[in-house]
């Protein structure tokens, strides 16, 4: 190295140094370096037609995971079906999408989901239930239930009554501490995959999971694909992905094995039923004793009653409006019409319900009924929400199921306490159009996307 460079590498050296010097010397004195402003995170694009449904109805309709899922097979199911519901939401067809075919999309979508189907003649297998259920209940009291005792909740000292002003299941302490009885909501749609409208077996297995927790002290997870699979036609009524009704008898003739072991895949397969399912039923019962929309007093305290004495109760709703689409956390009481009025559809059919869920509680202050519905936890607050007492025509084939009592569960009431009530007079249901939010679209919009293929044949777990 020559006398010059020697003399360039010390003064850069120097330099350096000095610098160094500097930088320590201002961070001593408690000056930061400078940061690059963090970028903030992306805002995710609300389609235009969703914006139009949701400032002509505030808070009654929210732009969901479940809206999502139905923009997404509805408008763009070739995307949906390659991508996924949360891409295929941001496609420009369906950010371009005008309210009316939002409203068009979503509304199909959930008309497809609900499948209940309320069985002909429908009164009498009400009457010939009950006797059926009451006869046991009789002949067996101590196998089917004990005597009604009161129930405290170790947390907050209430005595559990069908009069009190609020209750829910979810709620802990009434059967066992720092725990409620209900389980997560089910999801039909499989992620939005799925468009089986097997509401009722979604039903059947959440009412048990609850009756069983209530008695037995275990929270099950039985299989609502089993169901699917494995009732079959009865009573007039397909039990498959079109429609069903509940199948508490399978629980009690053949029991059902568990979620694990016969997991959902969305739709109908063969039947893969293995023999001594763990989990099977004795009786059940319908709330009330005729074909009729709870609307009296007198009848919603019977299914309060039967609530607290039984569990959860399996009921029935009509769905296929905006509001209950479009149901968010946030939204007031769903009340799309007044119950005791069928609805004509797009179809032409005039229906008292369409879709099953599970009531797991009440709240007088909102005049409503907590409910749990199976369109996923991305519906609601995490797939629960409240419909008002008196729409909607919910709380139609009410009805209770009693698990096989295990050694050391809780008392089971052997009937309802409340007392027996005389049916109003019957009146003759008109059929009601419900108006579109934004009229002019088709009745239904794109076309559902294709269903999963059916798995290779395997041997259940």
């Amino acid at each position: 190295m020559t006398r010059w460079n020697k003399v360039f590498a010390l003064l850069a050296t120097s330099c350096s140094i000095g610098l160094l010097a500097l930088s320590t010397e201002r961070l001593t004195l408690g000056q930061e370096p400078e940061e690059r402003p963090a970028s903030a995170p992306a805002v995710e694009a609300i389609p235009k037609g969703v914006r139009a449904l949701m400032q002509a109805k505030p808070s009654k309709f929210v732009y969901t995971d479940f809206v999502k899922r139905a923009l997404a097979r509805r408008i763009v199911p070739a995307v949906a079906a390659a991508k996924g519901h949360v891409a295929a939401a941001s496609a420009p067809q369906v950010q371009n999408a005008k309210p009316e075919d939002v409203e068009a999309a979503v509304l199909a979508f959930a008309r497809e989901l609900s499948g209940i189907t309320p069985p002909p003649g429908l009164d009498e297998k009400i009457r010939n239930q009950n006797r059926k259920a009451d006869d046991l209940v009789r002949s067996s009291a101590p196998r089917v239930g004990a005597a009604p005792k009161a129930i405290v909740n170790s947390e907050t000292g209430e005595t559990l009554d069908p009069k009190m002003t609020r209750f829910d299941w979810r709620d802990n302490g009434w059967i066992v501490r720092n725990s409620g009885i209900i389980s997560q909501a089910g999801d039909q749609t499989l992620g939005g995959t799925s468009n089986c409208g097997c509401c009722w077996a979604f039903s059947t297995i959440g009412t048990f999971g609850g009756a069983n927790a209530r008695m037995n002290l275990r929270l099950v997870a039985g299989s609502e694909q089993n169901l699917l699979d494995c009732v079959g036609p009865a009573n007039g009524v397909a039990n498959d992905c079109s429609g069903g009704w509940w199948a508490f008898d399978y629980l009690i003739n053949t029991g059902v094995q568990s979620r694990g072991s016969y997991p959902y895949v969305g739709h109908q397969q063969s039947c893969q039923a293995q023999s001594n399912p763990p989990y099977r039923a004795v009786s059940w019962r319908y709330v009330l004793n005729q074909d009729t929309v709870p609307m009296t007093d007198a009848q919603r305290l019977q299914i309060k009653t039967a609530l607290i004495n039984y569990g959860p109760i399996a009921a029935t709703v009509y769905a296929t409006t905006t509001e209950f689409s479009g149901y968010g956390e946030g939204s007031p009481p769903i009340s799309s019409f007044p119950s005791g009025n069928k609805v004509l559809g797009d179809d032409g059919i005039a229906r008292i319900v369409d879709h099953a869920i599970v009531i797991v509680g009440w709240d007088n202050d909102k005049k409503s009924w907590a409910i749990k519905n199976s369109w996923g936890e991305g519906w609601g607050k995490e797939g629960f929400g409240y419909v008002d007492y008196s729409s909607n025509n919910i709380g139609y084939g009410a009805a209770y199921v009693i698990p096989v009592r295990i050694n050391g569960g809780a008392a089971v009431a052997a009937a309802p306490a409340a007392p027996s009530v005389a049916a109003p007079p019957a009146t003759q249901m008109q059929s009601i159009t419900i108006p579109r939010v934004f009229p002019g679209a088709p009745p239904s919009v794109g076309a559902p996307a294709p269903a999963p293929p059916p798995p290779s044949p395997s041997t259940p777990k």
